[in-house]
């Protein structure tokens, strides 16, 4: 086990060909695989799959918020869980507690400046997300399963965000990165792009050593990563969205279900 662990600390994350170890191109996602709608006990649900990563969204409201004095605009909370078996390491981490509980107020006011919180007066909105799996950029499917489920809930928003990270492996831009290209590199930087009005809600850089030109090279790489991943979450929306309404008009109403079940008068 230890001269395995030796042999990737020192493998190339980058081949001669030019693929990295999934097979992908610096620039290429991964496959994105998303579920909208699949929970009945919350008002918005979704799941965002990124690769290896599996990250669950689910929303809650909006609902009355009780509290005595009025408030002009509603109130939006967010908590974030990481099973212990997400990652290699499966015991419990006070540390992973802490980032839980950073990243969740990262989320939740990512998310107030485009909710129109103006809309819910003396509402609650409550955000769960749960992460699944993580095989690298799980902010980013948190961000994105996040946005799917307050569509789903039917929560009025100015814009949709839609999140990816980017960084340079190897002296090459690469992007959304995977577990082990984070952590050999330790330089990454995660986005959250409106693509609407097409501006940044919010920009993480963890890098110990990147220049100004390098992490504008980099954001604007992840700026396209986001908008490839916002025309895959689109049809994503397109298509849950016909399945609901098409089931919506072709249920049969409660008289016409009663009149199926009574006897016919031959």
């Amino acid at each position: 086990y230890i001269l395995q662990g030796q042999l990737m600390k020192y493998q190339e994350q980058i081949s001669l060909e030019g693929l990295r170890l999934d097979g992908r191109r610096p620039g290429e996602l991964r496959k994105v695989i998303c579920s909208i709608g699949m929970h009945d006990s919350a008002n918005g649900s979704a799941i965002c799959e990124m690769g290896c990563t599996k990250v669950m969204a689910l929303v809650d409201g909006p609902k009355q918020l009780i509290q005595k004095e009025e408030s002009p605009v509603g109130k939006l909370t967010c908590s974030i869980f990481m099973t212990n078996f997400s990652t290699s390491q499966h015991k419990d981490n006070p540390k992973r507690q802490m980032k839980m509980r950073d990243f969740a107020q990262v989320v939740k006011s990512t998310f107030e400046s485009v909710v129109r919180l103006d809309e819910y007066r003396m509402s609650q909105i409550d955000i769960q997300i749960i992460v699944m799996q993580n095989d690298g950029g799980y902010k980013s499917a948190a961000i994105n399963a996040a946005s799917l489920a307050l569509i789903d809930a039917g929560i009025n928003m100015k814009d949709i965000l839609v999140s990816t990270t980017a960084g340079f492996i190897e002296g090459k831009c690469c992007l959304d990165l995977l577990y082990s290209e984070e952590k050999k590199e330790g330089c990454s930087t995660m986005i959250c792009y409106a693509p609407a009005k097409g501006l940044l809600s919010h920009v993480n850089v963890i890098s110990p050593k990147m220049s100004t030109p390098l992490l504008s090279e980099t954001i604007e790489n992840a700026i396209t990563g986001c908008k490839s991943l916002y025309t895959i979450l689109k049809n994503y929306i397109k298509e849950h969205m016909l399945t609901k309404y098409c089931l919506l008009y072709t249920s049969p109403s409660p008289r016409d279900a009663t009149l199926s079940r009574m006897p016919s008068s031959a």
